[in-house]
């Protein structure tokens, strides 16, 4: 990541979050990153850019209450055809806000419960 207040100087971070529009006045994208700051010199609502290193993954994001804790794993409910759910099993990964991150178990464009997961269970 470079800052427009530090040209030429570099810093590792870890983005945490991506706004989904753009500012029309900016044209710019909030990012929120993590990174490490000992001297006190960075600021909320710095402007700079972030470039991308290393590998990228598009993986489906699901609410959190979405994620059943069934005997040590995590599972959801996946519709199989209309008012028909199934348990799946899924790799819980980060959890971003009150989102989740899940690398496998499920694809995107696939249709799992997001409420009243429990009663769902309990039929």
């Amino acid at each position: 990541m470079e800052l427009s207040a530090y040209p030429g100087e570099s810093f590792r971070a870890k983005v945490t979050r991506i706004a989904d529009t753009v500012d029309p006045q900016t044209r710019t994208i909030k990012v929120s990153a993590e990174l490490s700051n000992p001297q006190g010199r960075l600021r909320p609502e710095m402007y700079g850019q972030i470039r991308a290193v290393g590998s990228m993954a598009k993986l489906p994001v699901i609410p959190a209450g979405a994620v059943i804790q069934n005997e040590g794993s995590s599972m959801v409910y996946r519709e199989i055809s209309t008012g028909v759910f199934e348990p799946v099993a899924i790799t819980v990964g980060e959890r971003v806000g009150n989102r989740i991150v899940v690398p496998s178990g499920i694809s995107a464009g696939d249709r799992i419960v997001t409420e009243g997961v429990l009663l769902l269970r309990a039929s």
